[in-house]
C-alpha cells in the first residue's frame, strides 16, 4: 500500500527497480566512465560519462550518481522514491533520470549532465558576492515553472536551494533533490494540509517555511516551497543563505519571531562605520540575520553595499518570506511579478551572456577533475574505486473571497 507521500505505481516502480538490478552487470557496459567530478548527498560520488554508441553524434555526456548502499541503506526507499519522480514526472525544468541500476553494494543513477553544475557551486567558484539580478531572474522564473508543475501534480519539492538548480551552459535550469518530495494527494483526495516532517529537516533549517518546522494542528501546504524560493533568492543574491551560521535553536527563534530575511544592497545594509559584528558571532540584525564573521561577512556587506537591487526584487523576496503562508502567492502567480516579467519566457541571452562573458568552465572540461585512463568501459571495478575529496509587506491587494494579487499596486 503506498503512504501518502508514495503515489500510486510507487510500490510497482520499486519492484521495476530491484528487477533492473540483476540486469545491471550487463547494462552498465552500455556506459564509458571519463572521470569523478563531485559528491552528492553524504558520501555519494558524481561520475561523468558517455554512453557507447557507434555514431559519434550520439555522444552527449552524461552524469552518474554512485550511492554506496551499505553506508546509506536507511535512505534506500528515498532513492526508489527519487528514481520514480525522476522518470514519471516530465517538465523542461526538472532533472529526469535516463537510466538506474546496482551493481554490487553500488546503486547508480543515469541523468543528463548539466555542464555548469548547481548554483551553489558557481557562487562558490565565481559569485562569491551573489549572482546579479537579471541572471538571479532568469533562474526563478525557471524554478517557478518547475514548481507550478510539481504543484498541479500534487507534490511539495520541500528542499528549494541553491545546490538543488542546475545550470547548463544553454541557459537551461534544472530543479533536482526530488527524494524529499512530498505527494499531498491521498487515496484520490487533495489534501488541504499535511503533517509529515522531512527527514533531512537539520540539513535544510535555513530553507524550511516556519509552518513545516511549527509542526503544528495547521499543518502545511505548497506554499511553503515559496518560503523556500524566497530563501534561494536571498542566497542567490547575497551569496549565502540567512541563517546559515546560527545554532538550531538560535535559528528557529530568529526564524518564528525575528525580522524577515532580505536581500543586501545600498538600501538595506548599514553603511560601514554603522555595522558591529562580533568575531565568530552571528550577527543579530535584521539585515544579515545569520551569517557570522567566519562567511567573510565584511567582504560580503561591502560588495553589497556597492549595489542596488531593483524594488521590484525587494518586493518578490519580501512576498515569499511573509511569516503567514496566507500573505504569500503561489507560484502560478509568481510567475506574473514584474520581477520575473522582467525575463521573457524562452529567452536566455540577456541572463546567460553573464555567465558567458566570466569564462565559466564546463563540467566536462575541468582539468582539477580526476580522470581515469586506459579503462574507456564503466564497469563495477570503476565504480567501487571512484572516490572524490571535497574540499571543505510588499504593496499587495488580496481579495478576501479569491486570491487575486495586485503587483503594480
Amino acid at each position: 500500500m503506498a503512504t501518502s507521500d508514495q503515489p500510486d505505481g510507487w510500490n510497482q516502480e520499486v519492484e521495476v527497480v530491484k528487477n533492473d538490478s540483476s540486469n545491471g552487470v550487463g547494462r552498465h557496459d552500455s556506459y564509458n566512465i571519463l572521470k569523478s567530478f563531485g559528491q552528492c548527498f553524504d558520501s555519494g560520488v558524481v561520475l561523468l560519462a558517455t554512453k557507447k554508441s557507434s555514431y559519434q553524434s550520439d555522444q552527449s555526456f552524461l552524469a552518474v550518481r554512485k550511492y554506496n548502499l551499505e553506508d546509506c541503506h536507511k535512505e534506500i526507499c528515498r532513492f526508489l522514491k527519487e528514481i520514480w519522480l525522476m522518470r514519471n514526472l516530465s517538465h523542461e525544468n526538472l532533472l529526469t533520470c535516463i537510466d538506474s541500476f546496482v551493481i554490487g553494494h553500488s546503486l547508480c543513477i543515469v541523468t543528463p549532465l548539466v555542464d555548469y553544475g548547481s548554483a551553489l557551486d558557481l557562487i562558490q567558484t565565481h559569485f562569491s558576492n551573489g549572482f546579479p539580478e537579471v541572471v538571479i531572474a532568469g533562474i526563478l522564473r525557471d524554478v517557478l515553472h518547475a514548481l507550478v508543475y510539481l504543484h498541479s501534480k500534487g507534490y511539495i519539492h520541500r528542499s528549494v536551494k541553491a545546490s538543488h538548480i542546475l545550470i547548463s551552459s544553454k541557459g537551461q535550469v534544472m530543479l533536482t533533490g526530488l527524494r524529499d518530495a512530498y505527494c499531498i494527494v491521498e487515496k484520490g483526495r487533495w489534501q488541504t494540509a499535511v503533517f509529515d516532517y522531512p527527514i533531512d529537516a537539520e540539513q535544510n533549517f535555513c530553507w524550511l517555511s516556519p509552518e513545516v518546522l511549527q509542526q503544528n494542528l495547521r499543518g502545511y501546504c505548497e506554499k511553503s516551497d515559496i518560503y523556500s524560493l524566497g530563501i534561494t533568492a536571498c542566497e542567490l543574491a547575497n551569496g549565502v543563505a540567512p541563517f546559515v551560521d546560527l545554532p538550531s535553536t538560535q535559528l528557529l527563534i530568529n526564524k518564528f519571531n525575528g525580522p524577515p530575511p532580505q536581500i543586501w544592497d545600498c538600501t538595506t545594509v548599514p553603511p560601514p562605520e554603522h555595522r558591529i559584528i562580533l568575531p565568530n558571532q552571528p550577527a543579530d540584525s535584521g539585515v544579515f540575520d545569520g551569517v557570522t564573521a567566519c562567511s567573510n561577512i565584511d567582504a560580503r556587506l561591502e560588495a553589497a553595499y556597492q549595489r542596488t537591487f531593483s524594488r521590484s526584487f525587494h518586493r518578490f523576496t519580501m512576498l515569499c518570506v511573509q511569516l503567514d503562508p496566507g500573505l504569500r502567492p503561489g507560484s502560478t502567480q509568481l510567475l506574473k511579478h514584474p520581477f520575473i516579467q522582467s525575463i521573457r519566457k524562452g529567452s536566455v541571452a540577456n541572463w546567460l551572456e553573464y555567465l558567458t562573458l566570466i569564462s565559466i568552465p564546463t563540467i566536462q572540461n575541468l582539468s582539477k577533475s580526476p580522470t581515469i585512463e586506459n579503462e574507456p568501459t564503466f564497469n563495477s571495478a570503476q565504480l567501487e574505486s571512484a572516490t572524490f575529496t571535497h574540499d571543505d509587506k510588499e504593496d499587495q491587494r488580496l481579495s478576501r473571497d479569491s486570491i487575486a494579487w495586485d503587483f503594480y499596486d
